[in-house]
Formats: structure tokens, C-alpha cells, sequence
């Protein structure tokens, strides 16, 4: 994988994945975070197993590919770093650099075969809710 993204774009995906992962898990993969290439974007996916987040966001894909790393360890990184365009790129051990103006960070991960998929729908149960609309129920 080899992908060029947005600070901002990368760390507003982390905040919406993040808290669906548990801190701690006797499943090492659940405190990962699944990062894979679409067209146009890359989509960032987090799973406790009773739930899941999926997240789309903005990217230039140089070379598909996908990574599963340490939820809390690139999310504190991600809002530290500067606010500037990000390569993130995966070589075959699974481990994630992420080059910036500042410097090279690399994170170990693991293989994507391990991460636990989300449940597919066929959209015939499917319920399309303004999201204001479900923050406001949920508040109640």
C-alpha cells in the first residue's frame, strides 16, 4: 500500500473509528484498525465484534494495498504530526511508515487476513436516518 493523505482527513477518520475499539481485548487484532485502499480514497474500519465503524476518506492511492495497526498508537501519532500531506505506505512484514515534512514514523501491524470482517448486508433491512435526527433520538 502506498497512499498520500490529508493530516485533517486522517485524523477526523481516526476520531469517528476509534471509539468503537476496545482498549483492551484478549484478541489482539480488535485494538487494530483496518486500513485499506478504494478507488479514490482509502476506508478506515474498526470492530469490538458486537459492532463495527467503517469510515471512507479522501486519499491519492499510489499503490493498493491494506494494513491492520495499533488503533491508539496511530491515532496519538496522527494529532501530533503536522498539518500536512502524509505518505503512508506498508511493506510486506505490515509495518505502516508514515512520512511527513517532520520526519519517518514507522508502526508495526499486522497481516489484514487477521482483522474480523463486518457483516454484509443486502440493503432489504436497511434504514436511512438524517444523522441529526438519530444524535437527537439518542439523547433523549
Amino acid at each position: 500500500m502506498k497512499v498520500e493523505v490529508l493530516r485533517e482527513h486522517l485524523v477526523k477518520g481516526l476520531q469517528t473509528v476509534c471509539p468503537i475499539v476496545p482498549s483492551k481485548s484478549t484478541l489482539p487484532i480488535l485494538s487494530h484498525i483496518l486500513l485499506e485502499t478504494q478507488k479514490n480514497g482509502m476506508t478506515l474500519t474498526g470492530t469490538d465484534l458486537e459492532m463495527g465503524i467503517s469510515c471512507f476518506i479522501p486519499a491519492q492511492i499510489q499503490e493498493d494495498g491494506a494494513a491492520a495497526v495499533p488503533a491508539k498508537k496511530l491515532s496519538d501519532l496522527a494529532k501530533e504530526l503536522p498539518n500536512s500531506p502524509l505518505q503512508l505506505s506498508t511493506k510486506k512484514n505490515h509495518q505502516l511508515s508514515i512520512e511527513c515534512e517532520n520526519g519517518l514514523f514507522k508502526i508495526s501491524g499486522l497481516p489484514k487476513e487477521e482483522f474480523p470482517r463486518l457483516p454484509q448486508t443486502d440493503g432489504q433491512d436497511t434504514l436511512v436516518m438524517d444523522q441529526g435526527l438519530l444524535q437527537a433520538m439518542l439523547n433523549l
